[in-house]
């Protein structure tokens, strides 16, 4: 596995106890050294924050204020999908490119919600996506909840050739 896989495999990790939860934005946009987390989950100033040193996005917010056509569904098993703009401009840019990436090689990314704006911001940390499929005439990417049989020990098998956190095989 790559160094760059392993680093987002350590985040990843480290953020299953929150799954659900809501967070203050100071939580996603500044370091958490208590949690073992040297660099920022999403500085919040777009929507898709893919690292510099990264191929694919870490983190994908969607916010209150958009001048995007992002929509969450929620399923009745509780389960969640939405459709996730590509950011503007065309679909051969850095970031786009990462979100393609992410979809064509099944990596997921983190989605948060914003839920609350006006005194301090908050987002819901929804969970893992998986980028399922790009609608180039709209612009819109569908993204589906990892299933939660697959977080937990293994939630990022598919980065790391199925190996999963604890590095012993995994049986997907």
């Amino acid at each position: 596995m790559s160094e760059n896989l392993k680093k987002r495999n350590d985040v990843y990790k480290k953020l299953i106890p929150f799954l659900g939860k809501e967070m203050p934005y100071t939580f996603f946009n500044s370091p958490q050294p208590a949690l073992g987390l040297t660099h920022k989950i999403h500085p919040l100033v777009e929507g898709i924050y893919k690292p510099a040193e990264s191929s694919y996005p870490l983190c994908i917010a969607s916010m209150l204020a958009s001048p995007y056509a992002d929509k969450i569904f929620y399923n009745k098993d509780g389960t969640w999908w939405m459709f996730y703009s590509k950011k503007t401009g065309p679909i051969e840019g850095a970031v786009n490119q990462s979100l393609v990436r992410a979809m064509r090689e099944k990596v997921p990314c983190l989605i948060i919600k914003q839920t609350v704006k006006e005194g301090g911001s908050k987002y819901r940390v929804l969970g893992f996506g998986l980028i399922e499929s790009y609608d180039s005439a709209q612009g819109l990417f569908k993204i589906s909840e990892l299933p939660s049989d697959q977080i937990g020990a293994c939630v990022c098998c598919r980065l790391c050739a199925h190996r999963d956190f604890c590095g012993r095989a995994c049986a997907v």
